[in-house]
């Protein structure tokens, strides 16, 4: 890990800015990720999380988390603003910001590596401003996150995951699609922990369009879903062939 994001770090222009800022706390603790919550005027910790290289530095890598979704979740909106406090001699620019790809139960991120440049193969990373308040930093992105698995990396080998959710609004107008629905309810009860990880994702599993109706239409559904972040990519690539599979 520690190898992986030294290399994949990218230098950011720390450029002062001078502007209004909503009353937060100081981050607690040396080193945590924290997400502010502007309305509350509070902060609440990333999820930490150890991840695990893989590959070649030299040429090719990665790095993986287990399981396809962070206990964290933050509805998408078009600004979200993180807080660190770095530890003596770090600096904003040994950390990036990333977004994963779900493989086999797991989020990845792998790259391949030349003289000039590093090509993606899964998943990327993502450029956000730092600014320095009192004793923290400030990480807003620089676009808005889309729905999605995050986290914030550097040198060590934990990451601090979240995962980006679509707005509820946006989810509660598909009145008429019972699955959206029933996958909504799901997603409450995980975030409320009336349910644990191994029941949400087994009942998620099942959670797949009908079997009532063509193939276009089920494809249609099951494209919508995915496109909403209500399925990750396994989910969306397993139903897609047994749909194929059935004609």
């Amino acid at each position: 890990m520690t190898r992986f994001f030294r290399l994949l770090s990218i230098a950011l222009a720390l450029t002062p800015v001078i502007s209004a800022q909503k009353t937060l706390p100081q981050p607690d603790v040396e080193g945590v990720f924290y997400v502010a919550n502007l309305n509350a005027g509070t902060l609440e910790p990333l999820e930490k999380e150890l991840a695990k290289d893989f590959g070649s530095v030299s040429t090719r890598g990665g790095s993986t988390v287990p399981g396809d979704r962070a206990t964290m979740r933050i509805e998408a909106g078009p600004t979200l603003e993180f807080r660190v406090k770095l530890k003596k001699g770090e600096t904003p620019a040994q950390y990036g910001l990333f977004r994963f790809e779900a493989e086999s139960g797991g989020r990845v991120i792998s790259w391949a590596r030349t003289l000039t440049k590093i090509t993606w193969l899964k998943g990327t990373q993502l450029q956000f401003k730092a600014e320095k308040v009192d004793e923290s930093y400030r990480f807003t992105p620089l676009d808005p996150l889309a729905p999605g698995e995050y986290c914030f990396g550097g040198k060590a080998a934990y990451v601090y995951t979240f995962g980006v959710d679509a707005p509820a609004r946006t989810i509660r107008s598909t009145t008429s699609d019972p699955t959206t629905e029933r996958i909504k309810t799901l997603d409450d009860l995980l975030q409320k922990g009336l349910i644990n990880k191994d029941d949400y994702d087994k009942k998620r599993a099942e959670m797949v369009p009908p079997a009532a109706g063509g193939a276009e239409a089920r494809l249609r559904q099951l494209e919508d879903l995915y496109k909403k972040g209500l399925i990750n990519k396994e989910d969306y690539d397993k139903k897609r062939a047994q749909i194929l599979a059935e004609m």
